[in-house]
């Protein structure tokens, strides 16, 4: 009776048994933060967590931190795009002949947004790829799922260059926005 109940040890690193499994499975928690420090966002949060364990932000709460902000400006780099391709198709010039044309800046504009949703896609595909490819290539070296791993530096340039990219050519765009509104509507 008493070996029923102590722990059953991990039968391969990184592998568990099954019965260790069952055990694990709880509830997952509610959904609606339950205290008003659960509303904060996800750095503040994190900082306010960090501190009150150690007095010092730790550097997975930095990196946490780094991938909430870095995720919103995607989000938001993608949502100016379309709103750029938007502004580009109402201040068309629909002549009275009925044909429709746009100025030079709105062009230069559009193309920019374009050019801005294209880097935004070629960003996630080519970190999917060279961290799927990573993973893979350790995997074949015989890693196991909770090994630590020192992946090289220059493994994120690709993505990080894509990344600003896109952010620089939404900045563009909204320049030669900015300056066709100036010039014929302000």
């Amino acid at each position: 009776m008493a070996e029923q109940n102590q722990e059953v040890p991990l039968q391969k690193e990184g592998v568990l048994n099954p019965r260790q499994v069952a055990p694990a499975l709880k509830p997952s928690p509610p959904l609606a933060p339950t205290s008003a420090e659960n509303q904060l966002p996800l750095p503040v949060k994190a900082e306010a967590e960090s501190k009150s364990d150690t007095g010092q932000l730790t550097l997975e709460k930095a990196r946490s931190a780094y991938d909430h902000y870095s995720g919103k400006a995607s989000e938001i780099t993608r949502q100016l795009g379309f709103a750029a391709i938007a502004l580009v198709w109402v201040f068309r010039i629909i002549e009275p002949s009925g044909n429709q044309r746009l100025s030079g800046e709105l062009i230069q504009a559009g193309e920019l947004a374009v050019l801005g949703l294209a880097l935004d896609y070629l960003h996630y595909i080519a970190a999917t790829v060279i961290w799927g490819a990573y993973s893979r290539y350790k995997e074949w070296q015989g890693a196991l799922l909770n090994d630590a791993l020192k992946p090289p530096s220059y493994i994120n340039w690709l993505p990080l260059g894509l990344f600003w990219g896109k952010i620089i050519a939404m900045l563009f765009a909204y320049k030669w926005i900015l300056v066709y509104l100036n010039k014929h509507i302000l």
